[in-house]
């Protein structure tokens, strides 16, 4: 792990914070060591993988921003998949089956149904 010289640092405000914490004594202690280290395990597993040239595909696909807007509705799975770099849709389809096991409209039907499920029961209660 490497810290940056910037004082703007995530790892560094987050290791500073952790040293500030492990010498007091007050209620909760415990809890909040336990949020800074899984705040520190996070940030440094980002800042590894960003400069790494092996992250794994799908920490590589999430940052990549020509994918912002794929999961928009009214995008076909030929945009989709001249966006991502595809030569074909077919070829696209393929390899989205591979890696999600279903094809992508499936997999698309199915976040919509998430999405609208998460939707109703988050104002169900209002």
């Amino acid at each position: 792990m490497t810290l940056s010289s910037a004082d703007d640092d995530p790892l560094r405000e987050v290791i500073t914070m952790l040293s500030r914490e492990l010498v007091r004594t007050e209620p909760a202690q415990q809890l909040v060591l336990d949020r800074l280290l899984d705040l520190l395990l996070v940030l440094t597993i980002r800042s590894e993988f960003r400069r790494s040239t092996t992250a794994p595909r799908w920490y590589r696909a999430a940052a990549d921003p020509r994918l912002g807007d794929l999961r928009a509705d009214d995008l076909t799975l030929p945009q989709v998949a001249d966006a991502v770099g595809y030569s074909s849709p077919f070829a696209f389809a393929a390899a989205f089956r591979r890696h999600h096991g279903e094809p992508p409209g499936a997999w698309r039907q199915g976040e919509r149904a998430a999405a609208d499920t998460r939707l109703l029961t988050t104002h169900a209660g209002t």
